[in-house]
């Protein structure tokens, strides 16, 4: 499954996105501007591939919740490295 270039861009009610493991990638801008999510939910080990620009305005500090083993993967992964609190789980 893919998320599309500006899918869900300045959507202001949304306050917490889970990505199932079916999503492979995300759009450019698809997140843009989505200021009041307060967290990120990803339950696939494989960081879904995205851009600089998919979380752009998202606040960088919010939890973003992914599997244990894989908290480096994402830390690492290409637009997932905009944000400062991963948090595992298992």
């Amino acid at each position: 499954m893919n998320i599309g270039n500006d899918a869900f861009g300045y959507c202001t009610n949304a306050t917490a996105i889970t990505f199932g493991s079916s999503v492979q990638t995300i759009g450019e801008r698809a997140f843009e501007n989505c200021s009041s999510v307060q967290s990120i939910t990803i339950t696939t080990p494989t960081p879904p591939s995205c851009y600089a620009s998919t979380f752009n305005g998202v606040p960088a500090n919010i939890p973003v919740t992914v599997p244990m083993p894989h908290v480096a993967d994402y830390q690492n992964a290409a637009g997932w490295n905009h944000f400062t609190n991963f948090v595992g789980t298992y």
